[in-house]
């Protein structure tokens, strides 16, 4: 599955910087610029591990050519679909129209297929051919977002903020763990 290029990024971010101070148990506004930057670290990571986007978002999928049903939407849950545009057979882009394709959010993964009775239009089979634009997250703020990826988020800005290193030196050398992965594993997207 392609991956989808961000053409819109969230407005906010899911996890705001009074909760990650406090999170940190920090109180000095030294170091905002730094816990801002683990902010959207943390958030960048979360969706990619869990291929989902968390805060609205309008992304971007090209596609070489018209699937036979569905086409495959990354990082759901989707909310809406912006547009489809595709190059007719005379290399002309052209938008369909909204009435003749559906949005499908009831599988895990969401997709959009024409409408019944319809069927994808005939194109010119290229890299990019077909472009679709989407709105994508769990909703506009925070507040709408599961709270094991907020919870994820902030151990990965805890552990951004306190071990600036992929590996503690010691007694032994270890790999510090990721928790995060264990709060978001029963609901990673795999392979897409």
């Amino acid at each position: 599955m392609p991956q989808p290029v961000i053409i819109t990024p969230p407005a906010v971010e899911p996890v705001s910087i009074y909760q990650a101070k406090q999170h940190l148990r920090v109180d000095m506004a030294d170091d905002d610029a730094l816990i801002d930057g683990l902010i959207r670290t943390a958030r960048a990571w979360a969706e990619e591990y869990s291929g989902r986007a968390l805060i609205t978002q309008t992304l971007e999928v090209g596609l070489e050519c018209f699937p036979a049903v569905a086409i495959c939407l990354p990082r759901p849950p989707v909310q809406s679909i912006t547009s489809i545009t595709y190059l007719d057979p005379q290399g002309a882009s052209t938008v369909m129209p909204p009435e003749d394709y559906e949005l499908d959010t009831t599988a895990v993964i969401h997709s959009v297929r024409p409408v019944y009775g319809k069927s994808w239009p005939a194109i010119r089979s290229q890299p990019g051919a077909v472009k679709v634009r989407y709105v994508a997250g769990f909703g506009a703020t925070g507040a709408s977002v599961p709270p094991q990826y907020i919870q994820a988020m902030l151990l990965v800005i805890g552990r951004y903020y306190s071990v600036r290193e992929d590996v503690v030196i010691g007694p032994a050398a270890q790999e510090i763990p990721f928790a995060a992965q264990a709060l978001l594993g029963p609901s990673r997207l795999r392979g897409i």
